[in-house]
């Protein structure tokens, strides 16, 4: 399961950590413990491991530290194709089909 941890706070600069995790419930309240913001799982989506890699890298410009990435650009229109209330396949299919994009314009 890929999932999207995020903060976000008016007039903040937003963050968002892509990883993967059996029960993502679990590692909000993981990391929670040791961040002072308010974090919130904004999504949670059935797809193969393979793909943390890849969204790692097509945003790497946006990475701040690990796996924590600015909510800006990109990112943000990645997350919103991953919080958007359609059916989970549909879902699967905008999350990979923007992820095919976005790498093929860093191939270029």
């Amino acid at each position: 399961m890929i999932y999207a941890i995020g903060y976000f706070k008016m007039g903040h600069p937003g963050y968002v950590k892509f990883g993967r995790a059996r029960n993502p419930y679990t590692r909000v309240r993981e990391l929670q413990t040791g961040c002072p913001l308010h974090l919130e799982l904004w999504a949670a989506v059935d797809l193969d491991d393979r793909n943390e890699f890849r969204i790692h890298s097509a945003f790497s410009e946006y990475r701040l530290r690990g796996e924590w990435f600015s909510y800006e650009g990109d990112v943000g229109d990645f997350v919103q194709i991953l919080i958007e209330p359609i059916d989970v396949e549909q879902k699967k299919k905008n999350a990979i089909r923007f992820l095919n994009q976005k790498m093929s314009k860093k191939a270029a």
